[in-house]
């Protein structure tokens, strides 16, 4: 799991934009950035529950993983996720609160519980829910403090926020099509990028979400990860994150 229509037209208005960059790489505050920045948000739907499967390859120098995943998200409440290798039995459930991260080995029958401020201390970066599960579905917000703009075939933004770099890569239907990460302070790097968007429902409309994710992360190592959605659904009759544990599983605290 990593850590993952409205159309612009090219206008000399639009030029004029590209040349306010100054040699610092600093953007002069513009009302056409700003409009095109609140634009996007707008278009950004407002979901609150998200039940998935996909497929995750995930590979670095020490594992690999190919696994089928059950992911059941309700915004910035909650985020739970089960792993089942292709086998076909559970292996690992994930749950990440506002302030909590658990994993359950359900091979080595250990609970790992991890404080997010614990995680924050290691990545040296504020780790946000909402902004993961944001993350996970091509629906990250851009940063207010804007660092650089341009546009060509697509939008490209830089911005700075709690420690972290971002680079988004837009395109013109105002559908994400990558997002580069930099923490600050250690130089971890995630770029991902979002592909295969189709219709999904959504409040008595479609609405398109990417259906393929690719990423790679350089932190302590390099690691390599794909994830294929096969269904989403945002509007479950149904929700539950089931997290429960019999005693005879060792929970390890950090």
């Amino acid at each position: 799991m990593f850590w993952f229509a409205c159309h612009h037209k090219g206008t000399r208005r639009d030029k004029n934009i590209i040349q306010r960059t100054d040699t610092t790489g600093k953007v002069s505050e513009s009302a056409d950035i700003k409009k095109f920045i609140q634009d996007y948000h707008a278009h950004l739907p407002v979901i609150t529950h998200v039940q998935a499967k996909a497929k995750l390859e995930y590979a670095s120098a020490k594992e690999k993983l190919n696994a089928n995943l059950i992911i059941r998200s309700r915004y910035d409440s909650v985020l739970w996720v089960s792993v089942v290798p292709l086998l076909g039995i559970e292996a690992a459930r994930i749950k990440m609160t506002r302030d909590s991260f658990y994993i359950m080995d359900k091979i080595n029958h250990t609970i790992t519980v991890s404080a997010i401020q614990k995680i924050e201390e290691k990545l040296g970066v504020k780790v946000s829910l909402k902004e993961i599960q944001e993350l996970m579905l091509g629906l990250t917000h851009i940063p207010n403090k804007i660092t650089k703009y341009k546009q060509g075939k697509m939008h490209f933004i830089s911005a700075t926020q709690n420690s972290i770099d971002y680079a988004f890569e837009i395109q013109k239907e105002r559908l994400l099509y990558s997002l580069f990460l930099k923490g600050q302070q250690n130089g971890y790097t995630s770029h991902i990028y979002y592909l295969n968007y189709a219709d999904t429902p959504f409040q008595n409309q479609n609405i398109k979400l990417p259906y393929y994710l690719t990423a790679e992360l350089h932190a302590t190592e390099r690691i390599q990860a794909e994830l294929t959605y096969t269904k989403i659904n945002l509007n479950p009759e149904k929700f539950n994150t089931p997290f429960d544990f019999s005693r005879n599983y060792k929970i390890i605290y950090e």
